[in-house]
């Protein structure tokens, strides 16, 4: 009969430990990384550095004079006015009025995009490190916060190299 509740007692033992660890793995552990990020204002910060990194390298439209097809019209006299519409300049000078607006006005939606992704990209910064580091998460929220392993000392280093991973720099490769 002994051997039997021996054997018992190692069976609980394991489940026990096995429990704190999947507990501490998928539970404890990633809530105690997402509340040491908004201790430290990562979201935040992230959102900061990377809509900074978008306008530095979102290329900027040349300074090209705004200057009306009917504007251009006008200086040319109602003589050469009359010419123009005659052969059908106007509406050419028309189009491509329109399709520079329509390019300027793509340029803006794209930036747009990109800048409301920031937020996106720095949540899934977080949870990419959560994902990446599940066994050291686990033994930082197992050991009750008493043991650091390094991956959890330099956080705010592996959540930079999550936001740089792939799968979280695709969101925003949105319209080039």
């Amino acid at each position: 009969m002994e051997g039997y509740n021996t054997n018992l007692l190692g069976s609980s033992a394991i489940l026990t430990i096995v429990g704190i660890a999947a507990f501490s793995a998928y539970v404890s552990g990633p809530l105690i990384i997402d509340r040491m990020s908004q201790k430290m204002n990562w979201i935040t910060d992230c959102i900061q550095k990377v809509e900074r990194e978008v306008r530095i390298t979102t290329p900027q439209a040349p300074a090209i004079p705004n200057i009306s097809c009917n504007g251009v019209m006008r200086m040319a006299g109602s003589d050469l006015a009359g010419l123009a519409k005659a052969f059908g300049i106007d509406q050419a000078c028309k189009s491509v009025e329109y399709q520079m607006e329509l390019k300027k006005f793509n340029a803006q939606e794209r930036l747009d995009t990109k800048l409301g992704s920031a937020p996106s990209r720095c949540e899934c910064a977080v949870s990419h490190t959560i994902a990446e580091q599940r066994g050291s998460v686990a033994l930082h929220a197992a050991s009750v916060r008493l043991i650091t392993p390094l991956p959890i000392q330099n956080l705010k280093s592996e959540f930079t190299a999550s936001l740089n991973s792939p799968s979280c720099a695709s969101i925003a490769k949105i319209g080039g």
